[in-house]
């Protein structure tokens, strides 16, 4: 019966995978680095902090531009949104954040014609 009850479990679990997830966006607040197209050597700073449902903070281009961000976050599946201004240029980042708030993977749109994968990563003090 026991075993029963597992695969009872497992199955919901697959079934309905967004409804075990769920993300204090206060997690996410902190000091991250933003890896750009899976290159290492190609990355920057970024502080965000989180407050009613959105997120904000600031983005260092390569320049040493301090950059606004702003953005949103969704709580129960962890999927965010972040948009950030540069003097002359902008990026559009769409991503999901993990369970634990360390880091997040998705997609970004920069220049106008350019796009590829980003991951951010927390920094471990926070």
């Amino acid at each position: 019966m026991s075993k029963t009850v597992v695969c009872l479990i497992a199955l919901l679990a697959l079934i309905f995978p967004g409804s075990a997830f769920s993300l204090n966006g206060n997690e996410l607040s902190g000091s991250w680095m933003v890896t750009w197209a899976d290159d290492q050597k190609n990355h920057n700073e970024m502080s965000l902090t989180y407050a009613d449902g959105s997120l904000s903070g600031t983005y260092i281009n390569d320049s040493q531009d301090s950059c606004p961000v702003s953005g949103a976050l969704a709580e129960a599946n962890g999927h965010l949104i972040l948009h950030i201004k540069c003097p002359k240029w902008g990026i559009e980042m769409d991503g999901t954040a993990s369970a634990g708030g360390k880091t997040a993977k998705g997609t970004y749109w920069a220049y106008g014609d350019t796009s590829g994968p980003f991951t951010m990563t927390k920094h471990e003090s926070q």
